[in-house]
């Protein structure tokens, strides 16, 4: 069993100004863009920016307006046209189906547009988890990963082998479906929380499996060369792991991803504690 190799961990509050341990941090996505690491929350619509050396203080802040309950699942970056895409889950369209929606930002996280991917869903909580976004071919791209296996919820979504990347592309005056990515089938994940691209290296992490899958995007076609790996978020000597929550994922450098992780569950076990509302760092070995 291949496993991640811990390089740092921090609560996330202790990374940003005037904010207190009482605060409630249910980071769900992180990214990492000009020097910094930005982070999503699903119970907050503020973004925070943390300077990427992670020094308590240093250069550190909120962005965007606190008004409540956002909703946000992952965030991507899109450098030609300088602007983030934020995942929400699912919206209601109608009483039995619901579609995922991105929120498109500026620089100054002031959201310009609010578009629907035209995947539809049966319930508000097993839809889309990660994106990442890609240029091709002069077309930029929208990869997003479901949550559950095959794209559904329920048993169905937790046979392992079966994860799905959805690939969407930008047209007027939203987003269009092109083509699906099927992770491969060694890929033996309950779910699916997160995903980052960088260059063709790309990341999938999963929470109810604590274990990220590393491949190779094919650089002209919409497929995976080879199998790739797993790896596992390391484990304590109990045998299990303290990695209850892990929700976001990004590269920081060839062999160093950055990961988040939500607030532990009511009546998850006391391990999870020590990991919950951080921010950790790990070595590809």
């Amino acid at each position: 069993m291949s496993m991640l190799e811990l390089v740092m961990e921090t609560k996330i509050h202790s990374l940003l100004p005037a904010t207190s341990k009482k605060r409630r941090l249910e980071a769900s996505g992180v990214l990492t863009h000009d020097g910094h690491a930005i982070i999503i929350f699903d119970n907050l619509t503020q973004i925070a920016r943390i300077e990427a050396s992670f020094t308590p203080g240093v250069a550190s802040s909120w962005l965007g307006d606190d008004c409540g309950r956002s909703g946000h699942e992952d965030i991507t970056y899109n450098a030609r046209q300088e602007r983030f895409y934020v995942l929400i889950e699912a919206v209601q369209v109608n009483e039995d189906i619901y579609q995922a929606e991105i929120v498109e930002y500026d620089l100054d996280f002031v959201p310009r547009e609010r578009r629907r991917l035209p995947t539809e869903f049966e319930t508000d909580n097993k839809g889309f988890e990660g994106l990442s976004c890609i240029h091709r071919d002069g077309r930029d791209y929208l990869l997003a990963l479901c949550e559950g296996n095959f794209c559904k919820g329920g048993e169905v979504g937790r046979r392992p082998g079966n994860g799905r990347i959805q690939i969407f592309q930008k047209a007027a005056p939203g987003w269009e479906h092109v083509d699906e990515l099927k992770l491969p089938e060694s890929v033996q994940f309950i779910d699916y929380s997160s995903l980052d691209i960088e260059e063709d290296r790309v990341a999938v992490l999963s929470q109810a499996s604590a274990a990220v899958w590393i491949g190779t995007l094919d650089p002209g076609e919409w497929r995976f060369t080879g199998a790739g790996a797993v790896y596992h978020l390391p484990r304590g000597a109990s045998g299990k792991s303290p990695y209850c929550t892990p929700e976001g994922i990004a590269w920081i450098g060839p062999d160093r991803l950055a990961v988040v992780s939500d607030r532990r569950k009511n009546g998850a076990p006391k391990r999870c504690r020590t990991t919950d509302e951080s921010l950790h760092v790990f070595r590809v070995v």
